[in-house]
């Protein structure tokens, strides 16, 4: 079999990042990886959605000039619902996967009542971007959602039927979404992306585990390319508890879905 190749894809512009991934990525028989590091133009971190569309802006031309054609799949390493993710998707017919979709694919492989996963971020400016993307994951965009100004019937339901009309409402509206009972809200370790490797924040991140699991977490998703290679670690500690380093689960499942497309 011809040895598939994947461009795993910092956004962001800062290159330790990138030789961060080249060094904690594991080869894996039939696959090889290119990688790349968003332009200077880029932000050197992406912290919320300003910066996700800045790195989108600056690497989507040079990544559809230079690197279109050339791969079997695409991995976007920014844990988050990345606008990236969806331009390249435009204009390729490969698999592209964002490492935060890698870790939901994985999680509702697992996921039960006695079996919570939770993602465990940076800083707190992501917790609500990450439990939103959630739901946006699980019950699709909450941006696309039915418009109900189209229905005049609901407007004409009138008592008693109008408990029937909200509950009708409230199966398409934002308000009927909610953190399903197997996931728990996100928690910020409140640490820069660029610090989460420094040996001297371990302590506290592993007090921030220790909330997850003291809530019943069984699976914890490291949500962010930063914290990458720090599964070992914390398994070390808490045995018994899974750690998903995103940006392995990604390449794991992209290298899956490059081969079936070309048995397929």
């Amino acid at each position: 079999m011809t040895a598939k190749t994947l461009l795993i894809i910092n956004p962001n512009s800062s290159k330790s990042v990138t030789d961060n991934l080249e060094q904690i990525l594991k080869p894996i028989p039939e696959i090889e990886f290119q990688f790349f590091t968003g332009p200077s133009s880029a932000p050197p971190e992406i912290d919320g959605p300003e910066t996700s569309h800045q790195s989108t802006e600056a690497c989507f031309p040079i990544l559809k000039e230079k690197y279109l054609g050339r791969f079997d799949g695409y991995l976007v390493c920014c844990y988050s619902d990345h606008p990236l993710i969806y331009k390249l998707r435009e204009v390729t017919t490969k698999p592209v996967l964002g490492i935060f979709q890698a870790t939901m694919l994985y999680s509702l492989a697992y996921a039960g009542s006695a079996y919570k996963f939770a993602i465990l971020t940076s800083t707190s400016s992501w917790e609500k971007i990450l439990d939103d993307a959630i739901l946006d994951f699980l019950y699709g965009p909450s941006g696309k959602r039915l418009n109900f100004s189209s229905l005049p019937l609901l407007g004409y339901l009138q008592d008693p039927l109008s408990t029937a009309a909200n509950y009708i409402l409230n199966l398409f509206t934002d308000s009927s979404r909610s953190l399903p009972s197997f996931c728990l809200p996100t928690v910020a370790a409140n640490v820069n992306v660029l610090e989460l490797r420094d040996p001297a924040k371990f302590e506290g991140l592993k007090k921030k585990v220790q909330k997850l699991v003291d809530e019943g977490a069984k699976i914890i998703l490291l949500g962010c390319a930063g914290l990458s290679g720090l599964d070992v670690q914390f398994k070390d500690v808490f045995p018994g508890i899974k750690f998903v380093d995103s940006v392995a689960v990604g390449v794991e499942l992209l290298s899956g879905l490059a081969r079936f497309d070309s048995e397929s």
